[in-house]
């Protein structure tokens, strides 16, 4: 996955333990905006930036977003 499709927002936060955590899911390039994964979103994690939707630090990886997308732009990170 190229580095466009990360977005220039970062995805790590702490874990319960202190310990850095990585987002499991990203937004790519190929969204359409069409707000369904917002809706979604039970913590509101997922935000408008300039040219795109990310998902941000707040994620807590419940997958609902990568479900109801209906393009597949949301991807889960290896």
């Amino acid at each position: 996955m190229d580095q466009e499709n990360f977005g220039s927002y970062k995805n790590q936060r702490k874990g319960n333990n202190g310990g850095l955590m990585l987002a499991k899911y990203i937004i790519t390039s190929e969204c359409i905006k069409c707000e369904i994964c917002v809706e979604i979103c039970p913590i509101a994690a997922i935000e408008e930036m300039d040219t795109q939707f990310v998902i941000n630090d707040t994620c807590i990886n419940c997958g609902k977003c990568i479900v109801v997308c209906p393009i597949d732009a949301i991807k889960k990170i290896p």
